[in-house]
């Protein structure tokens, strides 16, 4: 046998596969670790080892704690969560998860994160959860409170039931009570979409007033004889013949006058257009005139209008160039002034720019002498250093012996407290185990006072169930009456009854309403109901009491107070009856809890007393701060130590560096001496630096200006020559283009001239005239044109208007007599019309009034129907029926696909299955297959059990949601296994793992490493907890 612990299941299968965790901080794990999830999965099958202690729970937790905040251990308030999971020996705590959702390939980041109060060792505030999700390979923060939820698509309660299930409760769904267990189903599959009893009593009552204003409409329809529908439609077609004989009497009509008002129109016309052509030939001479002067214009401007545009040309440019000219002379004139001025000015600044070489000479020199000087006071500077510096040295080499003793001496009184320290993981442990023990005592009196209370309100339940049904004279068990029949039957009843009143008081109504008809009765009248005139019985007296209607109508409101009293006493006994059913399950789960809490409680009585274990603590917790304070010391001086080697160092570069600048002087000062002729030293050794500098900047200064002052006045001497060459070259072109065109207006006025004299025209004047008045051609000749297309269009139409009145006579009078006609005939017509649309209007309401009285009467025949049948459906549904109904029928799929694998471990010998209470039981085929309790299992056919029902529920919801992954996580694994079934287990995994399921497993024991090759180590180390990969 296999010394195994006890299996636990994390089933991550809904949406989500783990990328990486990090862990800092946390339970044992003190330096940051981290997993890299993506090479165990892609593996299938891996594993986590480690001894007791090292961690491995840790991780499990780290991840229902990132992705719920919650926890098992540390799941109360009382538990100073935040306290005990951050590791003593670290001041913060890190959680980093990181997954990805296979349906959106979306990446998620889970981090948690916490610190110490500085000030307060004990105090850990609240950790700050924080979720992210990636976007274009950016982690971006999400203010959404359900992305857990979204992910996994179950809540934290379900989760370490089905996903990540803590220490000690993977047995738990074997042996949940039917209630729960029904309920954790129903959450998990969504099942109470099937409680419909709400949704289908409303949409019964939504059906009943259908009905009722169906019946409404029906009573508001009316009634309608066949005989009075077949006489309007008689009369209609009566009133559509005489519609049609008025309409075609009018259109004849019409087609006759609008004849007689075409020629009325022709006859008016052509007198218009008489009276056109009459003031047209009137106007004729006037536009003779006007085709004169436009022949006289197109003249003139045919013979001079160029020749004069020309002229007027050569006058613009004669006077343009002789400004030009006179312009050109006078800037000549002032060219020459100035540039004999530059021409005196450049050869003034020619002759001292020539001598600027020696004057420079002189500055270069006087620049060594500057160099010179500047040396010999840097050499100066340096050799004090020099001195200085050696001193300094000293006094360092001296300090560094000193402190090299100090630290010795701390590090020796360190590790002789750290000798008498303890080992804190152990005494951590240990306090850890006593504030269990407490908790579960505490807990255990928590479940004695649910069960008290749970037995108080049984009781009080009992009672006002009692009180109700002795109102209705039953005095049996009330525990064990079955109310539900009883009640329905008190309702039937009265529901006999009210019908019964209702045919009564309907008669009586009826009853009435006939004795208001025959005192009504005429001789020669119709009767309203049968239609005849004689009426021989009028006079027979109809019986009628209205006490009827009055005692039939309090009877039946009485019977609906009764009514609405019985289902009132009925709601409220599905209430206590509910209430008593679970005030029971919690008094059960109570009970289970106190069991399973007193068990925990022997297990876990502490080793050492509390008080004992706190002033362990309290004595490593000074010593450690002793060992800190004195560790700091050890770094301070250590610090001090490293900075006077620092300045040792920094002391010896610097004078190097020093002695280097000390050759460097010397030599240059040489140097410079040696490119400075002896006059020159002599006469500028005695000067300060400063003064041969301001002399140096005053000689280069001058140099510059000369040299500036060269070229710049060379320039304008270049300048002012050119300009002056150009402007009388331009000058004396201008003056041939001026007596050019002189010559060209000369000979343009002479053909003018010659012209006039060949013409009609008088004189030169009389022409320019005529040449002026040529835009008005344009206008006149458009109103001539006008004229004459009016002048040919009047005669043509005349002519083709006397033509179509050619033998035709027209008479006013006969006009007028045929619209006296037409407005008479008109009038009929219209009447005639008006009464057809009335009448066609009442024939299609009594037509529709037929056909809806007939839709409406199938419509309640329907809704009656449909109303039958929701009553039936509402008492499958009533106290969720339906919803128990399809959560045992999960049940049952459950437990099949779970005996798939629990036959295959077990060797066919055992079997599970589901009661008429939906609790589970085990068939032993070995003996007879009698049936016996779950709870006769050893502990690895529990086991067993439970690892088929965890492997059957995921597969029913990879069915329910074909894109999820399954990713499995067995941890502490396998104690109860013989080599055998531990064989068959490993078996079904790797099966899993066939079939594309992710399957981890976490253990002690690293025999297991031959199954499963792929794997990390976590290992307990005086640094922490240390993932190895």
């Amino acid at each position: 046998m296999c010394n195994f612990d006890t299996a636990i299941i994390l089933n991550i299968e809904i949406f989500m596969i783990p990328v990486s965790l990090t862990l800092q901080g946390i339970y044992s794990y003190k330096k940051k670790q981290t997993i890299d999830f993506t090479r165990l999965t892609k593996a299938g099958l891996f594993g986590i080892f480690g001894v007791t202690g090292s961690g491995k729970s840790a991780i499990i937790e780290a991840i229902s704690y990132a992705l719920y905040g919650e926890t098992e251990r540390m799941n109360t308030r009382g538990d100073e969560r935040s306290y005990n999971m951050m590791n003593l020996q670290s001041n913060q705590l890190l959680i980093d998860f990181i997954c990805i959702a296979e349906s959106n390939n979306t990446r998620y980041r889970f981090i948690v994160e916490g610190k110490r109060n500085k000030k307060d060792f004990t105090k850990v505030p609240a950790y700050t959860h924080s979720v992210y999700i990636e976007q274009n390979s950016e982690w971006i923060p999400t203010k959404k409170t359900d992305v857990t939820q979204q992910l996994t698509g179950l809540s934290y309660e379900h989760f370490k039931r089905t996903v990540i299930i803590p220490q000690g409760r993977f047995m738990e769904f074997l042996h949940l009570l039917p209630t729960e267990r029904t309920k954790m189903l129903k959450d998990i599959f969504s099942l109470h979409s099937f409680d419909l009893y709400d949704k289908t009593k409303s949409l019964l009552n939504k059906t009943k007033e259908e009905r009722a204003v169906l019946e409404g409409q029906l009573q508001g329809i009316g009634e309608v004889s066949a005989d009075e529908l077949q006489q309007k439609k008689l009369y209609v077609a009566e009133l559509e013949t005489k519609n049609e004989t008025a309409q075609t009497q009018k259109n004849s009509l019409s087609k006759e006058i609008e004849t007689l008002l075409r020629i009325a129109d022709d006859v008016t016309e052509l007198q218009l257009l008489q009276k056109k052509n009459e003031e047209l030939i009137s106007a004729a001479d006037t536009f003779s005139a006007v085709e004169t002067r436009i022949a006289t214009i197109q003249l003139a401007c045919k013979k001079f209008e160029v020749m004069l545009r020309n002229r007027e040309q050569k006058q613009k440019e004669h006077t343009h160039f002789k400004e030009i000219v006179e312009s050109k002379t006078k800037e000549l004139e002032r060219k020459q002034i100035d540039f004999e001025e530059k021409r005196k000015q450049f050869f003034t600044i020619k002759s001292e720019f020539e001598n600027l070489a020696e004057f420079e000479k002189t500055t270069n020199a006087i620049k060594e002498c500057i160099e010179i000087a500047s040396n010999t006071k840097e050499l100066t500077h340096a050799l004090n250093r020099q001195k200085e510096g050696t001193i300094c040295v000293d006094k360092v080499e001296k300090k560094l012996s000193e402190i090299t003793a100090v630290v010795s001496q701390l590090q020796i009184a360190i590790a002789e407290k750290k000798q008498t320290q303890g080992d804190i993981a152990y005494l951590t442990q240990q306090k850890i185990h006593s504030q269990t023990y407490l908790a579960i005592i505490k807990q255990i009196e928590e479940q004695r006072v649910e069960r008290v209370t749970a037995e108080k309100n049984i009781s009080k339940f009992t009672k006002e169930i009692a009180n109700i049904l002795a109102e209705y004279g039953v005095t049996k068990d009330v525990l064990t009456f079955d109310y539900i029949p009883f009640f329905t039957k008190i309702q039937e009843d009265l529901d006999t009854q009210k019908k019964e009143h209702e045919f009564a008081l309907q008669t009586a109504k009826v009853q009435e309403e006939l004795i208001l008809l025959q005192e009504k009765l005429e001789t020669g009248t119709p009767c309203p109901l049968c239609g005849a005139t004689e009426h021989p019985n009028k006079h027979t007296q109809l019986k009628h009491n209205a006490k009827d209607t009055s005692t039939h109508t309090t009877a039946i409101e009485n019977i609906e107070t009764k009514l609405l009293g019985v289902q009132e006493k009925k709601q409220q006994l599905f209430i206590l009856y509910r209430d008593i059913v679970t005030e029971k399950e919690r008094d059960a789960t109570a009970s289970d809890k106190m069991h399973e809490l007193t068990i925990a409680r022997n297990l876990a009585e502490p080793d050492e007393k509390i008080e004992d274990i706190d002033a362990k603590i309290a004595h490593y917790t000074t010593t450690q701060k002793e060992i800190e304070s004195l560790e700091k010391q050890v770094k301070n001086t250590e610090d001090e130590q490293k900075k006077l080697e620092k300045n040792r160092a920094k002391y010896t570069d610097e004078m190097l560096k020093i002695t280097n600048s000390i050759s460097r002087f010397q030599t240059a000062i040489e140097i410079h001496s040696k490119k400075c002729s002896k006059e020159i030293l002599d006469a500028y050794s005695t000067q300060s630096v400063e003064k041969l500098e301001e002399n140096v900047v005053e000689r280069e200064h001058k140099a510059q200006q000369c040299t500036m002052l060269y070229h710049k006045q060379l320039k304008e001497y270049e300048d002012a020559q050119k300009q002056l060459h150009e402007l009388t070259a331009s000058r004396n072109t201008i003056i041939q283009q001026y007596i050019k065109i002189e010559q060209d207006y000369g000979v343009l006025q002479k053909e003018i001239e010659t012209a006039l004299q060949e013409s009609s025209f008088s004189s030169l004047q009389e022409v320019e005239s005529f040449v002026k008045q040529s835009h008005t051609i344009i206008e006149d000749t458009k109103k001539l044109e006008q004229y004459k297309h009016a002048c040919a269009t009047t005669r043509e139409h005349i002519q083709k208007i006397s033509q179509k009145l050619s033998g035709i006579s027209f008479d006013k009078a006969v006009l007028e007599k045929k619209q006296v006609e037409y407005k008479e005939i008109e009038q009929i017509a219209q009447q005639t019309q008006k009464l057809l649309i009335q009448e066609k209007q009442l024939l299609q309401q009594y037509t529709e009034r037929i056909q809806k009285q007939k839709d409406v009467m199938e419509k309640i025949e329907s809704v009656s129907y449909r109303i039958e049948n929701l009553r039936t459906l509402l008492k499958l549904f009533a106290s969720q029926g339906f919803v128990n109904y399809m959560s045992t029928k999960y049940l049952h799929l459950l437990c099949s696909i779970a005996n798939k694998r629990f036959k295959v471990l077990t060797k066919h010998k055992l079997q599970l299955e589901i009661d008429d209470t939906n609790a589970f039981k085990v068939r032993d085929l070995l003996n007879n297959g009698h049936v016996r309790h779950i709870k006769t299992l050893s502990g690895g056919q529990t086991f067993q059990a439970a690892l088929s029902l965890a492997l059957a529920l995921s597969e029913i919801i990879q069915t329910e949601n074909p894109a999820a992954s399954n990713f499995f996580f067995i941890d502490e694994g396998f104690g109860s296994q013989d080599k055998d079934s531990l064989q068959l287990v490993f078996e079904t995994l790797q099966n899993l793992q066939k079939e594309g399921k992710i399957v981890g497993v976490i253990s002690h024991v690293d025999e297991l490493k031959e199954y499963i090759p792929v794997h990390v180590s976590v290992v307990a180390s005086e640094e922490g907890s240390v993932i190895h990969l």
